[in-house]
């Protein structure tokens, strides 16, 4: 739910792994529509952080399809790839505040623990990093 004061944001953060297909098409379709509705903006940030999966010349591509259908952006295009050290930033203010804790489970571990964490996983335990 949003404050009453604040501007409604969609978004549509496509991975620029190929071209973009038709369901993301209708995504982003669908989150611009709503954000028009809403009378807000509309982003567009670029997954690129899994550089194995990237097709050169994707994201330019993707962008291209998105103008091509008239689907329009509000603001410069965000790509991931450059965001690390805000999040790194956040994460190191996390751990400052006592906020963070130490966690060896697997991916792994937690599906075969129905997402349950063992405990290991103390959050009263300090973080190791």
């Amino acid at each position: 739910m949003n404050h009453p004061n604040s501007i409604y944001r969609g978004r549509f953060a496509p991975s620029p792994t190929g071209p973009l297909h038709f369901g993301s098409l209708v995504a982003a379709l669908a989150s611009f529509l709503d954000a028009r509705k809403h009378k807000g903006e509309w982003l567009v940030r670029i997954e690129d952080i899994d550089p194995l999966r990237e097709v050169s010349g994707a994201s330019s591509d993707i962008l291209g399809t998105l103008e091509a259908h008239h689907l329009f952006w509000d603001e410069s295009v965000r790509y991931q790839s450059n965001r690390s050290s805000a999040y790194e930033a956040l994460i190191d203010q996390l751990k400052v505040n006592g906020f963070t804790y130490y966690c060896p489970c697997s991916r792994k571990t937690l599906i075969a623990n129905n997402g349950s964490h063992g405990p290991e996983c103390n959050p009263d335990r300090p973080s190791s990093s």
